[in-house]
């Protein structure tokens, strides 16, 4: 009993200690080739880059639906992340609008759908514990950040390969 409680206590240490862990899914088929170092930085940079007017609650089950298809990426932080968020107001028509407040939110995983055209990626959800939200109007070149990952098989498709020569053209 004495050892199983050492292993036990052991194997807890271990799992507190573990790295984030990414899975991406493209064509129903799990990728093996390994991300870069620079992905999850890239994807927490995506989810602050929205401005949030679709900052709203989701269920499981949409959770659920987008972990299923057949294209997406999802981070598992090994310890919960800490990202501010911006809620805005205004007129979105006339992209006239304005921060209302910045928030931290506290995120174990970000889920981001992978669609291979435009208009492609309308949402990026996070999820705290059994909290889920859905976000928006991420910045293209942040996306194109993203998007340049090889792992993630996205360069030959024209709108992603097209956020991808944005950033290339800020260097």
């Amino acid at each position: 009993m004495k050892a199983f409680v050492t292993l036990l206590l052991c194997s807890s240490i271990l799992a507190a200690k573990a790295e984030d862990q990414i899975q991406i899914v493209r064509h129903g088929t799990n990728v093996t080739e390994r991300p870069s170092a620079a992905l999850i930085t890239n994807l927490v940079e995506l989810v602050r880059s929205c401005l949030y007017p679709n900052y709203f609650p989701v269920g499981s089950a949409t959770w659920q639906k987008f972990e299923r298809s057949d294209s997406f990426v999802l981070v598992t932080f090994a310890a919960p992340s800490k990202v501010k968020v911006k809620i805005v107001d205004g007129d979105w028509e006339n992209r006239k609008f304005k921060i209302k407040e910045s928030k931290e939110e506290v995120i174990d995983q970000i889920l981001v759908p992978l669609p291979d055209a435009a208009p492609g990626l309308a949402n990026i959800f996070v999820r705290s514990g059994t909290n889920f939200l859905s976000l928006s109007k991420w910045d293209p070149k942040t996306l194109g950040m993203v998007g340049c990952e090889p792992a993630l098989q996205l360069g030959s498709r024209s709108y992603y390969k097209a956020l991808a020569d944005i950033k290339r053209a800020d260097k």
